[in-house]
């Protein structure tokens, strides 16, 4: 899991999947994770790597 750079959501990358953060707490119930498209995908690790975080 990658808390992403903007701190207001947890992302798997292998899943595929972004969970919210509501009020400090992430959300990781599956009904609440959101599938991502390839090029949000690929976006979303860009930003990760920029920001200084490396992916397992």
């Amino acid at each position: 899991m990658l808390l992403l750079p903007d701190g207001d959501a947890l992302y798997n990358p292998r899943l595929r999947r972004r969970y919210p953060i509501v009020d400090g707490i992430p959300q990781l119930l599956p009904s609440s994770g959101e599938q991502l498209p390839e090029d949000t995908h690929e976006r979303l690790l860009s930003q990760v790597e920029q920001a200084g975080r490396t992916t397992p």
